[in-house]
């Protein structure tokens, strides 16, 4: 399984966690990867191991990253290095937009630690460079861009997400079992072998099954 990289802090305990149970031969956790071996008995389903398993160790919060934030406060960093470049006020500016690159630097040292080079490592670089040869302005407006750029790229990706999970019938509003009353709306984990939920036109279909009434494009 792959860990999304705001909860791989949580990778190592919940691999220790689930190498506890004893339906389970042995984990591997790779960080770098974000991804989490788990290697157990085959004659039982996986969601027997999820739903047993034994209790941490230590509590698993999610970090604070993986909150959401209100959009202006995603952005409120990149504007404050974009408005200190423009105001050329001597150190503070230069406080205000080293502060708002930091982010831009973890990340390419990170990348760097994983023997990879990506583009953060070649922004870093360049912010660097601007920030050393004293190129304010260039350097604020780079980090604004790339700041904003980032979190754009990060609210799209949660977008694609939410919408593949809605495809895939993990839609928040669970899917609609058919019963002798009507059609009440449950989790998709709850739908049982035999049972019917309906679909209408527009909407993903959320099990695997046979139609049993009705027609449609899919």
């Amino acid at each position: 399984m792959r860990i999304p990289r705001a909860y791989r802090e949580l990778g190592e305990p919940f691999a220790e966690r689930i190498g506890r149970h004893p339906l389970v031969q042995s984990t591997r956790w790779v960080e770098a990867a974000g991804s989490l071996t788990v290697i157990f008995d085959p004659s039982v389903s996986f969601d027997r191991v999820a739903n047993s398993l034994p209790e941490p160790n230590r509590p698993l919060l999610p970090p604070a990253e993986a909150r959401p934030q209100p959009l202006w406060r995603q952005f409120l960093m990149p504007a404050l290095a974009l408005v200190a470049a423009i105001s050329g006020y001597g150190l503070l500016a230069q406080a205000v937009v080293a502060a708002a690159a930091l982010p831009i630097a973890r990340r390419g040292v990170r990348s760097l630690l994983a023997r990879r080079l990506t583009i953060d490592v070649l922004d870093t670089t360049a912010v660097s460079l601007l920030l050393a040869t004293g190129d304010l302005l260039a350097g604020g407006v780079s980090v604004a861009l790339i700041e904003a750029g980032e979190r754009i790229r990060q609210r799209a990706s949660g977008r694609a997400r939410r919408v593949l999970r809605n495809w895939m019938g993990r839609s928040p509003n669970g899917v609609r079992l058919l019963t002798n009353g009507g059609e009440p709306r449950v989790p998709v984990d709850d739908v049982r072998v035999g049972q019917r939920v309906v679909v209408y036109a527009g909407e993903g279909i959320p099990i695997d099954g046979v139609v049993v009434d009705g027609t449609g494009a899919v």
